[in-house]
This record gives structure tokens, C-alpha cells and sequence, in this order.
């Protein structure tokens, strides 16, 4: 099974004989078979037409919208949501200590993700600064045991994000990029520009896992109810904010997959142009296959994600002994 990205302007999906046409202008730039696409993702003005999206959606498929910086703007298709899992979702969220216990889960595992890629890096930098920052990393996360509220664990996540982006320069000093903090809507800068767009991509393989679980993306933890229709999908974002968007930002930077013609100025905006995000996106999608995400890939270490929350939720209808592996998992890759 197979996505089907659609990033150039102008571009027109039909389907004909089993298969869809993706065409421009009239002239056929690829045939796809039918049963071969589970999803569409639209970055661009582009036409799909009414059978294209029926098929789709009537196979279980989804079709998600991302604007140009990234950001998921919508998704057609796959609202499962099962009344039993999102009863005890809502219930964890009203209960004050089940709501500490999963957010608190979430920072740890998100702290561990981002000190892991400082020593990574680190093995070939050798920076003492690298070292002392995942130090700090780790009495961030282990100060988080001690909170007693969402806000104060928020302060500790806000204070270690800004060690770990103040990290940036030293991981880029051998490229041609540099780093001047996180910037985004609009992105200004070409790492801000991939950081962006990768984490839209993050968000919709979040998204959809999340719906595959018959959970409901706005009953958040950290984000909360009312200023995220998506809370609960930006708190399982973070710990996958540095294990796929990042790692693949710098895998890109490291490699030299782009150059300074691969990037648009849009005033003070800055955004990757139509065929570098094509290729950005192999390099996500090559990425997201590998099983460097402690022992799997992206999509089965979303849903052991997901198996962690539901425990911290009391949902005790699924296998254990999955989520135990997780867990294992997770405690060796980090005291690799």
C-alpha cells in the first residue's frame, strides 16, 4: 500500500479503469492502481476529482491537507472513534492525577527522545557543551516526577526545549545552515522551513494512528481542551518530534540533499519549493520505515506510544506484554 503526495500546483487526479491518473495539464504524469493508494496527502492547489476521493474514502483510506509551511489543515476519512476508549480517555483527563500521570509520561519520553540525539550526534562532535546539555536533559526529566501540576511540568519541558534548541549551532557548525532559534508561521530560515514541514508530516502519521485507535485527537494532556481542536495529537507528537522530524532535518543536512535554490522567499517566509519536498518527503518516508524507533518503525512505535497512554488512562483491554516491551525498549535505547 502506498500514499500518494500531491505537491505540485496544478496537478489533476482521476480515475479511470482501476487506476488514478495523475496528470498536468493534460499530459499523464503517473498511473497508479486503485487498490494500491491508502491515502492521499494534497499540498497544493490540485483537482481530485469526486471518484477518486469516494474510492479512497469508501476503502478506509484518508485524504490530508498540509499547508505550505506543514501544517495539517484537515483529514477526510477514518473517524472511528469507539465510545469506550474515549470515555476513559475523557475520564483520565478529568481525573487530576491520572492527568499528571500520562502527561508526565509523555515530557519523560519526549526529554529522553532529545537527549538520545545530542549523544548520537555527539559520538563524532565530542562537545563537552553536548554532553553537560544531555545532562540537563535528564534532571529535567527526572525533575518531572515531582510536579504536582500540568503548568509546573510544562515550566521544566519549556526551560530543557531551550537547552536542546540552543544546541542547534553545534550540530550545524560543519554545514552550510545556521541556526538563530525556532521560528515558525511563517518559517524564516531553511532549518525552520524543514522543522516545519517535517513536523506537519509527523502530525498526520500521528493523526491517523490515534484515529485507528478509536481515541479522539482533541482531549489533550499537556495542550488541553479548549485552544487545540488537536491537543491530544500534539501530546503524542512529542517524543516523535525528535525521533522522525528532526532526525530526518539533519539526516537531509547531513547528506546535502538541498541547496539554497531548493528554498522559496515569500517576504519573510521561507519554505521549501514544490520538487524539494517531494524529496523531503523520500527522506521522511525512508525514515519512517526504518526500525530506529527503539527496535521498530514510525507507525508501530506510534501505536506502543499510544498502548503507554491507554495504560495511564486504566485501559486494561489490550495485551500487556506488548506495552511491557515498549517500555524495556525504551529504558535500553536509552541507557545506550
Amino acid at each position: 500500500m502506498a500514499k500518494l503526495y500531491l505537491s505540485q500546483p496544478g496537478l489533476k487526479v482521476n480515475l479511470n479503469s482501476g487506476k488514478f491518473i495523475v496528470s498536468l495539464r493534460g499530459e499523464t504524469l503517473h498511473t497508479v492502481p486503485e487498490l494500491y493508494v491508502e491515502g492521499i496527502v494534497v499540498m497544493a492547489p490540485v483537482q481530485v476529482t469526486y471518484a477518486v476521493t469516494a474510492s479512497v474514502l469508501e476503502r478506509g483510506g484518508t485524504i490530508t491537507y498540509l499547508a505550505r509551511n506543514g501544517d495539517v489543515q484537515g483529514i477526510l476519512g477514518l473517524d472511528v472513534q469507539q465510545g469506550r476508549q474515549v470515555l476513559l480517555q475523557a475520564a483520565a483527563h478529568l481525573d487530576p492525577a491520572k492527568r499528571l500521570q500520562v502527561a508526565r509520561g509523555m515530557l519523560q519520553r519526549k526529554l529522553q527522545a532529545q537527549r538520545q540525539l545530542l549523544l548520537r550526534y555527539n559520538k563524532s562532535l565530542h562537545s563537552d557543551e553536548l554532553t553537560e546539555a544531555a545532562e540537563r536533559l535528564q534532571m529535567y526529566a527526572d525533575r518531572l516526577t515531582a510536579c504536582t501540576s500540568v503548568k509546573a511540568m510544562l515550566g521544566i519541558e519549556g526551560t530543557a526545549s531551550k537547552d536542546y534548541y540552543d544546541c542547534f549551532p553545534l550540530l550545524l557548525k560543519n554545514s552550510d545552515y545556521t541556526w538563530e532559534g525556532r521560528n515558525r508561521r511563517p518559517p524564516r530560515d531553511p532549518v525552520n522551513s524543514m522543522l516545519s514541514f517535517a513536523y506537519g508530516l509527523v502530525e498526520r502519521a500521528v493523526q491517523l494512528e490515534v484515529m485507528h485507535a478509536g481515541l479522539t485527537c482533541g482531549i489533550g494532556f499537556l495542550h488541553g481542551v479548549n485552544d487545540y481542536k488537536n491537543g491530544f495529537v500534539y501530546d503524542v507528537m512529542e517524543s516523535f518530534r525528535t525521533l522522525a522530524a528532526e532526525r530526518t532535518v539533519f539526516r537531509c543536512i547531513n547528506r546535502r540533499i538541498f541547496s539554497p535554490d531548493d528554498f522559496d522567499r515569500v517576504g519573510e517566509a521561507c519554505y521549501l519549493s514544490s520538487d524539494a519536498r517531494k524529496r523531503f518527503i523520500i527522506q521522511f518516508s525512508d525514515c519512517a520505515r526504518e526500525k530506529g524507533f527503539y527496535g521498530t518503525n514510525l507507525s508501530e512505535a506510534i501505536k506502543k506510544e499510544l498502548l503507554l497512554i491507554r495504560k495511564d488512562f486504566g485501559d486494561d483491554s489490550f495485551n500487556l506484554n506488548e506495552e511491557i516491551l515498549y517500555e524495556k525498549e525504551v529504558e535500553t535505547h536509552e541507557n545506550a
